[in-house]
């Protein structure tokens, strides 16, 4: 009754997600009745709120056992690091600090070695305003990237120049490598004010959040199960540099004048997979990150 109360699921709804696997409270030693910790009931909190999102139970299974959110459970006696990465060193520096300072109530560590989960906070940026680029607008979450240089009208040169949108976005896959080795998990959260190649990030996630300017705080109650993620992508992402080349004639190879809408109806057959899609990124479980895509949990 107690925890009906606290959490808002009716017992008998308890008492089925319990049969379903999703629930497995403690038994009193001394007459065998369920008792409920303050983890059971958060735990209630998160699958009333998802069946609000007409979640079927098998999914939110997989969500309870899954990387995100990181429950109190999953917390529990676990080290975090926690770093920002922005296109400069000092705002990198001083998103990490009020970062850090957000994450008061959890157990940080400076190594990611010592890691069992981290929290990368992935702020790029490209063509600002006053700082034009000598080339094409960069998309790729990247440091140091030789790209050719671009004409008055519009033509690639053979001049080249460095693009960096992401102060030490090569340390993302040390970072990871370092958690991974020892069983740690990576949870990364990419803010986009353009449509990026996010693969230099996503492989190196085992779950990845997309903000638009949101408030890491927001972000942060996303990761941690204190709201469910509702959003869904507004645009295509592109797989990579393949399907925005440029010709010698500064002709897109998906020419037409909307990104990511429909772009597979303009790619060549060459690259498309067996879906019979091109341009959209796709991950390792396969799914296509195009215009509406999001996950839940």
């Amino acid at each position: 009754k107690q925890a009906a109360e606290q959490s808002g699921v009716s017992a008998r709804n308890i008492r089925y997600y319990e049969q379903a696997g999703l629930l497995t409270p403690a038994r009193n030693p001394e007459n065998e009745y369920r008792v409920y910790s303050q983890e059971d009931v958060r735990a209630l909190k998160l699958i009333r709120m998802l069946r609000t999102l007409d979640m079927p139970v098998e999914e939110i299974g997989t969500v309870l056992n899954g990387t995100l959110p990181l429950t109190a459970d999953k917390l529990a006696g676990k080290k975090v690091y926690a770093e920002a990465f922005n296109k400069g060193a000092e705002q990198a520096a001083a998103a990490t600090k009020a970062l850090r300072e957000m994450l008061g109530n959890v157990a940080l560590t400076e190594d990611p070695a010592e890691a069992d989960y981290a929290i990368l906070m992935v702020t790029p940026s490209s063509g600002e305003y006053f700082n034009a680029t000598p080339g094409y607008l960069e998309l790729d979450i990247c440091e140091g990237k030789t790209v050719c240089n671009v004409d008055a009208d519009g033509k690639p040169t053979a001049e080249t120049h460095e693009e960096t949108t992401l102060h030490d976005a090569n340390r993302l896959a040390e970072i990871a490598a370092a958690v991974h080795a020892h069983g740690g998990k990576v949870i990364a959260n990419i803010n986009f004010t353009l449509a990026w190649e996010v693969g230099n990030v996503e492989r190196c996630a085992d779950a990845l959040t997309a903000g638009f300017d949101t408030y890491p705080s927001a972000t942060l109650d996303i990761i941690f199960g204190r709201f469910a993620p509702v959003g869904k992508l507004p645009f295509t992402l592109p797989r990579g540099d393949e399907v925005l080349a440029v010709n010698a004639d500064g002709v897109c190879i998906s020419p037409n004048d909307v990104p990511g809408f429909d772009k597979d109806l303009y790619m060549p057959d060459s690259l498309k997979d067996e879906n019979g899609k091109a341009y959209a990124y796709r991950d390792g479980n396969g799914s296509y990150y195009e215009y509406g895509f999001g996950l839940n949990y």
